[in-house]
C-alpha cells in the first residue's frame, strides 16, 4: 500500500473544487441613512461630527468612519462638494 497523505486523497477525490462563500454583514449605519441624508440638506446642514453625536443618542453603536463614508456618497450624489480646482491659486 501507497502512503498516501489524507489532504493528497481528498484533493484527488473531489470532484469539484471547494468555493468561497463570502459572509454578507448589514451596516450598522442602514437603519440611519435616511436620517443622515435628511441632516445632510438644508436647513439642518450638519457635519459629520454632530451627525455622529446625535446619532449616538438615537442608539447608533458604531464608529465615525462609516458615516464619513457615507457622506462623501452623499456629497457626491447632491452635488453639495467644492471642487478641488476651486481652490487652487
Amino acid at each position: 500500500m501507497l502512503s498516501i497523505s489524507n489532504a493528497f486523497k481528498m484533493f484527488f477525490c473531489v470532484a469539484e473544487p471547494p468555493v468561497y462563500h463570502r459572509t454578507f454583514y448589514s451596516s450598522k449605519l442602514e437603519d440611519y441613512k435616511e436620517l443622515i441624508i435628511e441632516w445632510r440638506c438644508d436647513p439642518y446642514s450638519f457635519n459629520g461630527t454632530r451627525m455622529f453625536r446625535e446619532l449616538k443618542e438615537k442608539g447608533y453603536t458604531g464608529s465615525i468612519g462609516p458615516i464619513f463614508r457615507f457622506l462623501r456618497k452623499v456629497d457626491e450624489d447632491v452635488g453639495n462638494h467644492i471642487s478641488k480646482k476651486a481652490t487652487v491659486r
